[in-house]
């Protein structure tokens, strides 16, 4: 067996200068790019090295293109123009020396798309039990076939590998169980996607899909946690799988498991995988003649851009979702998409026709079952009626919309109720209570991952302690909530958060760290627009030196961008 551990990059980088010579000295940028061609296997590098040194006047840079197809790279000394091998010889030794049964196993897992693949994944993709699945792996190891660089329970092969495991797949397995097995692994991740989802939203009808093929047995999760964390750690592996779905024209798959993924992407933070996902959505939907999917998606992906403050391309979504809503006669779809057109209309300043929205929404949505479309826009209603001052209404709608959610058991919406309601107390004085309102809310999701929540509540708990004159714990609140906004791209929450950082450190005489925080903030809402763009540039102006604030567009964008209704219901 040959062993394939890798090089750090600045050893592998050595090693090719000491072969090559001269010749690397003035050309650094190729002499790195074929180092992270060879992925720091020392053969690969070695193959390399001795390919440039038979045509010494040729650029390295001319190696690095005509390698950078992965077959040349792995055939590479077949013909004597790469030392005594080439890597793809080297790799049959240890393939053609597996048993029969272990060399399947091998060529099997290098259909899996993704970096590293769990004990479970491999079960279903062999469709073999979970024992055999074991003692394969285990073999594939000992071997130094795939390799196990952190948890017992995934494993991984070097890139190179996996590449020629890719070739053995395609020359010695039937193409009809390579596609039965790619097939299977799908549908694992596509039920144990959706498990997650029922777990994490409970309260939401589920994505109907299919019983699972022979031989996939979906993960079971017994709490949230589990199923977010599932989520994170499969994270690319997801996004690797949806993209072969696709590539093999499985489009009721990618359909159905973008949709699954779309909330749970949000909810970790990971807004460009929840785009990709329901991009992909759209367009399977569309070969498929899937008129309900593409209007969920269209839905989806508005509130991806209406979290970016895109609200342009915001409202474009929700019409064509509220379009294809109405020619199903679809409620649940029509009271979704009605939300969040009323969402972008308040957003943007027209406040009173975002009312009329509201209140069609209620008309279509009330006592309906899931009650989500009702409950978000009680919420919303009573957040507009805070910001009016109309501290009467504000409690009465945001305590609706908070008996609705525990009804549901929409732990997600309570906890933005909650903060909601933490902020009315607070602008009433009423601290104590406010406070106490928040930490509900950070309770439910604490360890839950869900960073948009926690975000918002750290926001609400700084300007809680800030009131209370306690300048050290609200900064570390703050401080907190900037990490957490930027962790989940959400700029607008950011720089809101960082001009209230830079109060408290003004007010704790750190005077240019405060004046750095406004700096940040200021270019985050001159650029998207933002109406309080103008209020940091006069504070700034103060300090020395004029700030240039373009033309601000009428938005009017709340900082708790509080439901997030999609065609199944907020999550």
């Amino acid at each position: 067996a040959f062993p394939v551990a890798s090089m750090d990059p600045a050893d592998a980088t050595r090693m090719l200068d000491a072969r090559i010579g001269d010749r690397s000295t003035y050309q650094r940028r190729a002499v790195q790019d074929l180092v992270a061609l060879c992925r720091g296997l020392p053969l690969a590098i070695d193959i390399v090295a001795h390919r440039i040194a038979t045509s010494p006047g040729a650029p390295l840079a001319e190696f690095f293109e005509q390698l950078s197809d992965e077959r040349r790279l792995l055939a590479l000394g077949d013909h004597g123009d790469g030392g005594d091998g080439s890597l793809k010889t080297v790799f049959s030794w240890s393939y053609r020396a597996l048993r029969r049964a272990d060399r399947r196993v091998f060529r099997l897992l290098g259909l899996h798309p993704g970096p590293d693949i769990s004990i479970d994944t491999a079960t279903a993709l062999l469709g073999v039990p979970r024992a055999a699945a074991l003692d394969c792996l285990d073999l594939l190891v000992a071997a130094h076939l795939v390799e196990q660089p952190g948890s017992l329970r995934r494993y991984r092969f070097h890139d190179l590998l996996h590449d020629y495991a890719q070739e053995c797949a395609v020359s010695d397995e039937p193409e009809e169980q390579r596609r039965a097995a790619e097939v299977r692994l799908i549908d694992f991740f596509l039920h144990t996607a959706k498990e997650a989802d029922a777990v994490a939203f409970p309260y939401r009808p589920g994505v109907p899909v299919p019983p699972p093929v022979e031989g996939v047995v979906p993960l079971q999760f017994g709490h949230d946690r589990e199923a977010q964390g599932w989520v994170i750690g499969e994270r690319a592996n997801l996004v690797a799988v949806l993209d072969l779905a696709a590539r093999r024209g499985l489009h009721a798959h990618v359909s159905r498991l973008a949709h699954v993924l779309g909330d749970m992407f949000r909810r970790c933070g990971y807004y460009d995988e929840a785009r990709f996902a329901l991009v992909m959505a759209i367009g399977s939907a569309q070969v498929e003649g899937d008129l309900d999917g593409e209007g969920a998606a269209y839905n989806d992906l508005g509130l991806m851009h209406l979290r970016q403050s895109a609200f342009f391309e915001a409202r474009k979504c929700f019409h064509l979702a509220h379009g294809i809503a109405q020619q199903l006669g679809e409620p649940r779809g029509l009271a979704s998409s009605l939300h969040n057109l009323a969402r972008v209309e308040v957003a943007e300043g027209r406040v009173d026709r975002g009312v009329q929205l509201y209140e069609q929404v209620l008309c279509i949505a009330r006592g309906s079952s899931p009650m989500e479309p009702e409950a978000a826009t009680w919420h919303r209603l009573g957040v507009l009626a805070r910001e009016r001052r109309n501290r009467v209404d504000a409690a009465a709608h945001l305590h609706r919309a908070l008996e609705l959610r525990v009804a549901m058991n929409n732990t997600t919406g309570q906890a933005d109720t909650l903060v909601e309601l933490g902020e009315l107390h607070r602008e009433q004085g009423e601290l104590h209570v406010a406070e106490q309102y928040v930490r509900r809310a950070v309770e439910l999701h604490r360890g839950t991952g869900v960073r948009e929540v926690v975000a918002r509540a750290c926001a609400r708990l700084a300007l809680i302690r800030r009131d209370r004159g306690d300048v050290v714990t609200a900064t570390l609140h703050a401080r907190q909530a900037v990490r957490l906004y930027d962790r989940i791209g959400d700029s607008l929450g950011k720089a809101g958060a960082l001009t209230l950082l830079g109060e408290l450190r003004w007010r704790a005489r750190a005077f240019a760290a405060a004046e750095e925080g406004w700096e940040q903030a200021f270019k985050i809402f001159s650029d998207a627009g933002d109406p309080r763009a103008p209020g940091l540039a006069d504070r700034l102006a103060l300090l020395g030196g004029d700030r240039a604030v373009p033309a601000a567009r009428s938005v009017r964008w709340s900082p708790d961008p509080s439901d997030s209704t999609g065609r199944r219901g907020p999550a």
